[in-house]
């Protein structure tokens, strides 16, 4: 039944090509792994210490828990889907991964705002908006505060410029799987570049239908693309939004299709490693931010030991 699907699918002109899709879901996850296991419980502390005050007040202390709370509650189904034994099933448990991976960092995100800005976001937009200014005031672990300001060709091109000297802002082939910290930065920024560029097709491509433009080589289409590319942005919760998209729509039989493909056995463990680093550091933000006494009392809320889920230290394979 899988092969039959696939090969319909394959069949027509405009259908993604499964293989290029894969490609890029299993590296970028892969690349945020590496990178990630620099968080820990005490650069946690190093990092937060140096940049906030601790034990405030937020406004928004219930909100900003529910959000972790929901957080926490996808992070679970993450590791539930993670410690199944038969790896037959990853193919198929994979775009569920992806999605309880997504709202894993979605409610991360909603919980960080709250305090940072007392405000609580409705949607994924106001949200990923919300969050870039909180990016922006360098509240982010690596590789998690990664951001473009600007999509402008000669922005985008300097912004990843200065993340990795490196780095020569070209997207790297789709099979690029990185095998080092250094590859794995590498990797990363390709994948920010891919976002801003994704982002940059879709304005050139809203352009062209509601002004009739068939290209941009006019000046007056070049400064009508550039406009609005230079009020868009790119964030980690813009590049987890498009990387959920894959999945939840019409290419998740990119999963099917490469369900031999060896890299799909950890990735879902992946998922789970990078999505509990990310609550990790959400968490301990919220922690330092609301009043110490609701947050201690919201820990020993739990009937089931969840300290593995907080801490970065434990628990982790």
């Amino acid at each position: 039944m899988d092969n039959w699907i696939i090969s319909q699918l394959n069949s027509t002109e405009d259908y993604p090509n499964p293989q290029y899709a894969f490609n890029s879901t299993v590296n970028w996850i892969r690349a945020l792994r590496m990178q990630s296991e620099s968080i820990t419980d005490e650069s946690l502390s190093e990092f937060y210490n140096k940049r906030m005050s601790i034990n405030g007040n937020a406004e928004y202390t219930n909100k900003s828990i529910a959000s972790i709370y929901s957080s926490l509650t996808y992070l679970r189904s993450l590791s539930s889907l993670s410690g199944h034994n038969d790896k037959s099933l990853n193919s198929i448990n994979a775009h569920l991964a992806i999605v309880a991976w997504y709202y894993c960092i979605y409610n991360s995100c909603k919980a960080m705002i709250a305090c940072f800005n007392s405000s609580y976001q409705e949607n994924h937009t106001s949200t990923a908006k919300a969050f870039h200014e909180l990016s922006k005031q360098g509240l982010l672990m690596h590789p998690f505060g990664f951001r473009i300001c600007d999509l402008t060709k000669c922005s985008v091109k300097s912004a990843i410029s200065e993340y990795s000297e490196s780095y020569n802002g070209k997207t790297l082939a789709s099979d690029y799987y990185p095998t080092s910290v250094e590859s794995a930065l590498n990797c990363t920024l390709s994948y920010l570049k891919g976002t801003a560029d994704y982002l940059t097709w879709q304005t050139e491509e809203r352009l062209k239908k509601d002004r009739g433009y068939e290209n941009f080589r006019t000046k007056e289409a070049q400064q009508a693309r550039d406009q609005s590319l230079a009020k868009k942005k790119v964030n980690f919760l813009h590049q987890a939004f498009r990387y959920r998209g894959k999945a939840n729509y019409r290419d998740c039989i990119y999963l099917i299709a490469n369900a031999e493909d060896q890299r799909l056995e950890d990735f879902i463990a992946d998922l789970e490693y990078v999505a509990h680093k990310f609550f990790a550091m959400s968490a301990f933000y919220v922690s330092k931010k609301v009043d110490n006494e609701i947050w201690t009392e919201f820990i020993n809320s739990f009937e089931m030991d969840v300290t593995n889920y907080f801490f970065t230290e434990k628990g982790q394979k």
